[in-house]
């Protein structure tokens, strides 16, 4: 789907019915991203800017290592201006 103008960052309820079926969704525009890169002994995290590539100044960022919410294990870590790196979990 494609919306001109283009949105400015933030969180939108899109809504639409047909035949009588209602569906919604969220949908979430930013220019943040994530890159995640596993090596053998650790995992490392880099938050940017999706167009430009410059690190997110004090990005935080969770690393979860589970199914759910309710199992396994998380960390947060902030960027600082450059990647995180966590040791892997086993």
């Amino acid at each position: 789907m494609r919306i001109d103008p283009k949105l400015p960052p933030g969180a939108y309820l899109v809504q639409g019915d047909a035949s009588g079926n209602k569906e919604r969704a969220l949908i979430l525009v930013t220019y943040a991203t994530v890159v995640v890169r596993n090596e053998a002994s650790k995992t490392v995290v880099y938050a940017c800017n999706a167009l430009t590539g410059a690190p997110l100044a004090d990005a935080r960022v969770r690393l979860w290592n589970g199914h759910d919410e309710n199992s396994g294990m998380s960390s947060i870590r902030s960027s600082h201006d450059h990647a995180m790196v966590w040791p892997r979990w086993r």
